[in-house]
């Protein structure tokens, strides 16, 4: 288990981001969390890729293609290509946690889970990440209890059963045939 804090802050336009996981081989997926600096940023572009944002802490305006204005905050997620020109604007220092994928390659679910949440069975030859948004959750794999802090993080490969309380962010992710 690993904390996203603990992890190697990488410098880009409008922040900083830190990497929690990325396919070794073919960089057909990327999972992170960025801190966007105040002001107005343009996202870096991911042609061919999909792009799923969820904010974490604070809010910011987003702008994508130069269309309306739409307004994040911790309870939106934002789904877009990586090919859109999407910019943001924000007044305080914003976190928020991505996912970009190849959806050619990869099948791809996000979940935000809260309360319980059980998984029995997973055995689709693919990759969960759990990632935990509150103090105190609880994991349950096999026999292993584990109390979760903010942001505290767990990489799976299936097959695998486990049982989750509190608020998490559930990425489960598989090769397509």
């Amino acid at each position: 288990m690993n904390n996203m804090k603990n992890l190697i802050p990488k410098k880009w336009s409008g922040g900083i981001t830190r990497e929690i996981f990325r396919d070794k081989f073919d960089f057909d997926i990327r999972i992170s969390c960025a801190e966007i600096y105040p002001g107005e940023n343009v996202f870096s572009d991911f042609t061919g890729y999909k792009r799923i944002l969820k904010i974490l802490e604070n809010s910011v305006i987003i702008k994508k293609n130069n269309d309306r204005d739409l307004f994040l905050n911790p309870d939106n997620i934002f789904i877009f290509d990586g090919s859109d020109t999407v910019k943001s604007i924000n007044e305080d220092l914003v976190l928020d946690f991505n996912v970009i994928y190849k959806p050619e390659f990869l099948q791809v679910s996000f979940e935000e889970i809260k309360g319980v949440y059980n998984l029995y069975n997973f055995d689709d030859q693919g990759t969960i990440l759990i990632f935990s948004l509150e103090n105190d959750n609880n994991l349950f794999l096999n026999d292993y209890n584990s109390k979760l802090e903010k942001y505290d993080f767990l990489i799976l490969d299936s097959p695998v059963e486990f049982k989750l309380e509190g608020k998490f962010i559930l990425i489960k992710f598989h090769k397509k045939n």
